[in-house]
């Protein structure tokens, strides 16, 4: 399995049920026997149109372990839909992605997930946090799916710890410890010390790219032919026109879900959807526009 394969997998309708996940070193009869139960399982559901989709994906799953063999183990990532299914080999590398992270042999999202699948087997970007504890800062090293709580540096070795690390954010508080460290933000809410951080960076990023708006749409009167409004926008995605597209959450997942993946070659600015001022400005062009090649 590789990052082609995940980002070339079809877009799957919203509501279409939809089995990802993994099994690790299991055999042909424990996998059966799986299956075996979640059939059991799918006859008490009521709805007759969830059922019917329930079945037909295990009937899938089925199909695939009918054609294993029985002295072996097998690991493997699948994605499975009414219309579609894929059983990818895990390799070494993945393996040790999920022995360090999940620490699990069975994994299972009703949903596809993609996104998430390719962050957690492929994103190797991380997040570093640095938190005052005591006398000493915490980093904490993470994806949007992996986390780690990592060393405590004194203060003494920072500096070096920092070139190999380099901070994304320092949380803010009152200590001396954070005395010209930057950027300084404060924490976000969240049920889990990982979604606090995550929701910490989104912030942080959000409000980087609500100051790229503002800058860009100063741009706007000066030099209109460079970009591209509402319908505009699709046909010069489709001509692999365009730079950047500047748009509100929903409507990246609209395109996503409208237009072929490999178009998608350019660079998103994502707006959070709120009350400023800069933001209702982009509301007023329809909540989407587009800079072009030049």
């Amino acid at each position: 399995m590789n990052l082609e394969i995940l980002k070339n997998l079809p877009n799957i309708p919203e509501d279409e049920k939809f089995y990802s996940g993994y099994f690790i070193n299991k055999s042909k009869e424990e996998l059966q026997q799986w299956n075996a139960k979640e059939f059991s399982k799918s006859s008490d559901i009521r709805s007759p149109k969830t059922k019917r989709s329930i079945q037909s994906i295990l009937e899938k799953f089925s199909k695939y372990f009918e054609g294993l063999e029985e002295d072996k183990k097998y690991s493997f990532h699948f994605f499975v839909g009414n219309d579609a299914s894929h059983f990818l080999n895990l390799e070494k590398s993945h393996l040790n992605i999920i022995s360090k992270y999940h620490k699990k042999e069975f994994w299972l999202f009703e949903e596809p997930s993609q996104q998430y699948w390719e962050d957690f087997y492929f994103n190797d970007k991380f997040c570093s946090i640095y938190e005052v504890k005591g006398e000493v800062l915490q980093h904490y090293y993470f994806t949007k799916t992996k986390f780690e709580e990592r060393d405590r540096i004194k203060l003494d070795y920072l500096r070096e710890y920092l070139m190999k690390f380099p901070a994304t954010l320092f949380l803010q508080c009152k200590s001396k410890l954070l005395e010209k460290m930057e950027p300084l933000v404060e924490e976000q809410s969240g049920k889990n010390k990982h979604e606090q951080l995550w929701n910490t960076v989104m912030e942080y990023e959000n409000q980087k790219n609500i100051v790229k708006l503002d800058k860009i749409l100063g741009e706007m009167e000066k030099s209109p032919e460079k970009f591209l409004f509402g319908n505009e926008v699709i046909n010069g995605i489709k001509n692999y026109e365009v730079k950047q597209v500047y748009c509100f959450p929903e409507f990246r997942k609209k395109l996503e879900n409208n237009l072929p993946k490999e178009l998608f070659n350019f660079e998103w600015i994502i707006v959070p959807k709120n009350e400023a001022q800069v933001v209702s400005k982009l509301n007023d062009l329809r909540g989407i526009f587009a800079i072009k090649y030049f």
